[in-house]
């Protein structure tokens, strides 16, 4: 098992406070750390040793695709401020005996909500929902995530050029999990199973507000159109419409 993580560089921190005790509880193979806003590695003072891979996205979303790329079966992504419950190991073991290719992990608190359908007491999420009010592509619940399968460098690739006409300033404003849920059904996963065993120690704070982030995903949907990526069951076009909608009213 290789251990990854990903912050902004602003965040190492992070580091200390939370993934160092993931290290301690897994002993991993590798422990492997991404650090976005940052050009070289070699400015950076790192506070635990790991691997450091520096980019400069200054986003979730490319950074994840990064991950997927170099990443193998059994590898763990675990979100910078969660600390992984006790439990986890036991929960790693029944999840890379299931056929899902991705599994969500959730806060302990997490309970199922209206999105969830509940199968041999495991929760899975829908990915694809075609709602009004909801986010029509959503991977589930990611503090962290098992990788059950060999990722696609080919569908990797394809995401990668959706974001890039995504004007680069409002990236950011599109949601990691938009961008595993996007993957997730291009690989075939229509729902994704979650286990409770994390605990989120950090908090968010929304800072794009609703036109910027309605137009974010307006140009990604968009985006989807022009390369030509088919998702069954997502109505691209669609999509696109209503963004472009709340972007403009």
């Amino acid at each position: 098992m290789i251990l990854i993580t990903y912050l902004p560089a602003s965040r190492l921190s992070d580091l200390t406070d939370y993934f160092k005790a993931n290290i301690e509880l897994l002993r991993p193979r590798k422990a492997v750390v991404y650090v976005d806003n940052i050009v070289d590695c070699g400015l950076l003072k790192p506070p635990i040793e790991a691997d450091y891979v520096c980019v400069n996205y200054g986003n979730r979303g490319e950074t994840w695709l990064d991950i997927l790329s170099n990443a193998y079966v059994g590898d763990v992504v675990v979100d910078s401020d969660v600390v992984l419950d006790r439990s986890f190991p036991e929960v790693y073991g029944k999840a890379m005996g299931m056929g899902a290719k991705m599994i969500g992990i959730a806060d302990v608190s997490g309970r199922p909500g209206p999105r969830d359908v509940v199968v041999d007491g495991v929760p899975y999420t829908k990915v694809l929902v075609n709602a009004r009010g909801q986010s029509p592509v959503f991977f589930g619940p990611k503090q962290a995530v098992i990788i059950n399968h060999v990722p696609i460098r080919d569908y990797i690739d394809e995401l990668r050029d959706v974001l890039s006409d995504v004007p680069r300033a409002v990236r950011n404003c599109i949601a990691d999990e938009t961008i595993l849920g996007l993957y997730a059904l291009m690989i075939g996963q229509l729902r994704t199973p979650w286990f409770p065993a994390a605990y989120n120690a950090g908090s968010s704070s929304d800072v794009c507000g609703r036109r910027l982030r309605a137009y974010a995903y307006y140009a990604l949907f968009k985006s989807l159109i022009r390369h030509g990526i088919y998702v069954a069951g997502l109505s691209a076009w669609l999509h696109a419409m209503r963004y472009r909608l709340s972007w403009l009213l």
